[in-house]
């Protein structure tokens, strides 16, 4: 059976497979890789920086505890992944298996107002997002720097495709990525 994509509205896919290369992941626990997959969470935090940009896949790792449930089926989170819907959200679509694709665009540090004076990058203030970006992810600086990795054009699978992740960076070879775009 094939593997089909589910295109969102502003999605313009610019992903083009090699034979023999292998596209970078990186694993987000449930329920911010479904998410990221649903385009409700463009802005990925995490308290490293990367210099990777481009077409990454989007992991959703197999953790799934009672503290994950409790945030899934709390607002805003049951509003973003089942608008509209009277049900109980059962649980993640998947886990363990790769569910989306995305353009890394960019990676900012993350700061707080007045704390961007006289930067020379590019950085964040969590003021400037919508409540549910913020809701979506962690803005908090009290444990060190954190940094927003900028994602757009997300091509959500409609069947994951089943792959064992990694910490941090890790490779899935283009052909499997490849026979989800057809």
């Amino acid at each position: 059976m094939r593997t089909r994509l589910r295109r969102l509205p502003e999605v313009r896919p610019v992903y083009v497979p090699t034979k023999g290369k292998a596209m970078k992941a990186i694993s987000l626990w449930q329920p911010w890789a479904q998410l990221v997959a649903i385009g409700a969470k463009r802005i990925e935090t995490r308290h490293w920086p990367t210099n990777v940009r481009g077409t990454i896949a989007i992991h959703a790792a197999k953790k799934w505890n009672r503290e994950l449930r409790e945030l899934s089926f709390g607002s805003p989170f049951r509003e973003a992944l089942y608008p509209g819907a009277s049900i109980t959200w059962a649980g993640p679509a998947a886990l363990g298996a790769i569910v989306a694709v995305a353009d890394l665009y960019t990676c900012a540090p993350i700061v707080h107002p007045g704390g961007a004076a006289g930067a020379r990058q590019s950085v964040l203030d969590p003021l400037a997002l919508s409540a549910q970006e913020k809701a979506f992810g962690n803005y908090d600086l009290s444990e060190g720097p954190r940094f927003a990795w900028g994602l757009c054009n997300v091509l959500a699978l409609v069947k994951p495709i089943p792959f064992t992740g990694k910490q941090g960076f890790f490779d899935v070879p283009d052909e499997l990525i490849a026979g989800a775009l057809r």
